[in-house]
C-alpha cells in the first residue's frame, strides 16, 4: 500500500536539499575565491615586491602568541656592551699593485729663495695626494717583423725565430682580443653588438660575425677540453649540487626559438655548466653517468632516474621548502608564522657552526665532524618538531590542497626523506643556495644577450660560463688565464694543469 506524500512535507525536503548545495556551492566558491586571491596578490608581490626572502623577527609578533613560542629571539645585547656606531677612518686607499705616475709640482728655481735674506730654500717636507685616473683601453698593432739575412757569396740564408703561432693559422687578432670578446659577454654579460660598437669606437672593425667565429674557436680549443677535465674532477667528489635554469635558443633550420636549460653542477667549490636541449632526466643521467654519491638538488623530478639508476642519496633543500611557507606567511597565515620560525632556528645553528669552523680554523673534515655532531643534538629535535608541526596543519579542514598553506605542506611532505639528509651527513648543506648563487650569472646574462644564436653557441656559451666563473671564484683575472691558455692549447697539450685551479696554483697563487 503506497502512503501518499505530503504536498507540504515534500517542499519541505526540496527546499532542505537546495539550502544544503546552495551551501556546498557557496563553500567551494569561497574556498576559490580565497586561492584566487591568494595567486593574484602572489603575483603582485613577485612584480612589485621585494625579491628578499628575509623574515624579520617583528613580523611574526603580529600572529597568535603561539607563533611567537616557535620564532626565534632577537640577539640583545646588554646596555654598557652595546657601542656607538664606529666613525669612518677615511677614503680607502688605491690598492699597492696599481702603477703610479708621481707628478711633482715644485717651486720654479727662481723662487727658491728666502724673500728677506735671499738665501736658497732648504727642503724640509711635501705634501702627497693621490687620485685616480684612467687610461681608456686602446687597441695595439703588433707588427712581427721577422729579419733575413744571406752570405754575399750565396752559400746560405738565415732568419729569425719568426712570429709565435697565432690562436688559428693566419691569425688577425692576439689571443688577448679573442679572451676579451668572451669575457666581456659571459663575464660582463655585454651582448656582441654593443662590443661592437665600442671597439668602432676605439678605431677597430670587429664584426659581430667575426667575434661569434672567435667565441667557437675559444670554446673549441680550450674551453671545451678544458671544461671535460673540471667534469671528471667534480665527479671525483662524493657530494654533488645540482640546479638548472633556462635559456632561449634561436632556431637553427627554420624561424622562432626554443628554451633550452643550462644545467649546473657543483662539488666543493667547483663548478661547472652544461646545455642541455630540455629539462628532461636527460641532462643529469649523461653528466652523472654511472657516478654514485650524494645528490643535493630542489625537488624537481627530472633527478628522480638518474638517483634510481645510480642508486644515489638524494638530499634536499631547506631554502625551497622554506619558500613555500614563505609565500603562505606573506598570505596572511599564522601557521606559516609558525614554520618559518622554526626552520629560522635550523639556519641559525647552520650559522653559528660556520662562525665557530672560522674562528678555530677547522679543516674541512673536522668541520664536518663537528656540523654533523651539533645537528644531531640540537637540529635533529627542531625537525621532529617541524614534523608535527606540518601534520598538525595539513590536518586542518582549511588547509586546501590548492591553497598556498596546503601547497606548503604537500611540497614538504613529498620532500621529507631528502629534507632529513642533512642530519645524517656533515659534509651536506642544509640547503643549495651556493649552486643557485652559481647559476645567477645565466640569469643575468640572458637579460642582457636575450638568446643563444644557435645550439653550439648555447654550448660555447657553457663551458666559457664554466671557466670564466671559476675564474672569479678564485680571484683570478679570467682575461689573463683565458688568453694564456689559448696560447698553451694544442692537441697535444696537459688540459688537467689548465683547469682555473691548476693554472692558479702552478703560479703560485693563492685558491683557498
Amino acid at each position: 500500500m503506497t502512503t501518499a506524500t505530503n504536498p507540504q512535507e515534500q517542499t519541505h525536503r526540496d527546499l532542505s536539499a537546495l539550502f544544503v548545495n546552495v551551501t556546498a556551492t557557496t563553500e567551494k566558491l569561497a574556498r576559490e575565491n580565497k586561492q584566487l586571491v591568494e595567486y593574484i596578490e602572489q603575483l603582485r608581490r613577485g612584480y612589485f615586491g621585494r625579491s628578499s626572502e628575509k623574515v624579520d623577527p617583528d613580523q611574526l609578533k603580529l600572529f597568535a602568541d603561539e607563533a611567537m613560542d616557535d620564532a626565534p629571539a632577537a640577539p640583545t645585547a646588554p646596555a654598557a656592551e652595546k657601542r656607538a656606531p664606529a666613525k669612518g677612518h677615511g677614503r680607502k686607499p688605491f690598492a699597492a699593485h696599481l702603477p703610479r705616475v708621481t707628478i711633482v709640482h715644485d717651486v720654479a728655481d727662481a723662487d727658491c729663495h728666502c724673500d728677506e735674506c735671499k738665501e736658497r730654500l732648504v727642503a724640509i717636507g711635501e705634501d702627497v695626494c693621490e687620485r685616480g685616473h684612467l687610461v681608456p683601453a686602446k687597441v695595439v698593432v703588433n707588427r712581427h717583423v721577422t729579419k733575413k739575412y744571406a752570405c754575399p757569396n750565396g752559400h746560405m740564408v738565415k732568419s729569425g725565430v719568426g712570429a709565435p703561432a697565432g690562436v688559428v693559422e693566419k691569425a688577425k687578432f692576439e689571443a688577448s682580443v679573442y679572451a676579451h670578446v668572451a669575457v666581456a659577454k659571459y663575464g660582463d654579460h655585454l651582448p656582441l653588438n654593443r662590443q661592437e660598437t665600442i671597439f668602432k669606437r676605439q678605431g677597430l672593425e670587429l664584426s659581430k660575425s667575426t667575434m661569434v667565429d672567435m667565441i667557437q674557436l675559444v670554446h673549441a680549443k680550450a674551453a671545451a677540453p678544458i671544461v671535460e677535465v673540471m667534469r671528471k674532477e667534480i665527479l671525483a667528489e662524493p657530494l654533488i649540487q645540482a640546479d638548472e635554469t633556462p635559456i632561449t635558443v634561436l632556431l637553427e633550420t627554420e624561424h622562432g626559438t626554443k628554451t633550452g636549460y643550462v644545467w649546473v653542477y657543483r662539488a666543493k667549490k667547483k663548478v661547472v655548466f652544461v646545455f642541455r636541449p630540455s629539462r628532461e632526466r636527460d641532462g643529469p643521467i649523461r653528466f652523472l653517468g654511472d657516478w654514485k654519491g650524494t645528490l643535493q638538488t630542489d625537488g624537481y623530478a627530472g633527478y628522480d632516474e638518474v638517483v634510481r639508476r645510480n642508486g644515489l642519496v638524494r638530499a634536499g633543500c631547506w631554502a625551497h621548502t622554506r619558500r613555500k611557507w614563505k609565500d603562505a606567511f606573506d598570505a596572511g597565515s599564522a601557521d606559516a608564522a609558525r614554520m618559518i620560525g622554526l626552520i629560522q632556528r635550523l639556519y641559525r645553528i647552520e650559522a653559528a657552526l660556520k662562525t665557530r669552523g672560522s674562528m678555530d680554523a677547522l679543516s674541512p673534515a673536522e668541520f664536518d665532524s663537528l656540523r654533523l655532531k651539533v645537528r644531531g643534538r640540537r637540529s635533529r629535535p627542531l625537525v621532529g618538531r617541524i614534523a608535527a608541526l606540518v601534520d598538525e596543519i595539513g590536518r586542518k579542514p582549511s588547509t586546501t590542497p590548492q591553497s598556498l598553506l596546503g601547497k606548503a605542506v604537500g611540497y614538504t611532505i613529498n620532500q621529507w626523506p631528502t629534507l632529513q639528509v642533512f642530519l645524517a651527513d656533515g659534509a651536506v648543506e642544509i640547503d643549495t643556495n651556493a649552486v643557485e648563487r652559481a647559476i645567477r650569472p645565466i640569469a643575468v646574462g640572458r637579460k642582457n644577450w636575450l638568446f643563444a644564436g644557435s645550439t653550439r653557441g648555447a654550448d660555447a656559451a657553457a663551458s666559457l660560463y664554466s671557466l670564466i666563473n671559476a675564474c672569479k671564484a678564485l680571484a683570478i683575472n679570467p682575461e689573463i688565464y683565458l688568453a694564456d691558455v689559448l696560447e698553451l692549447a694544442s692537441p697535444n697539450a696537459d688540459f688537467n694543469r689548465l683547469t682555473p685551479w691548476a693554472w692558479a696554483e702552478a703560479r703560485g697563487m693563492s685558491i683557498a
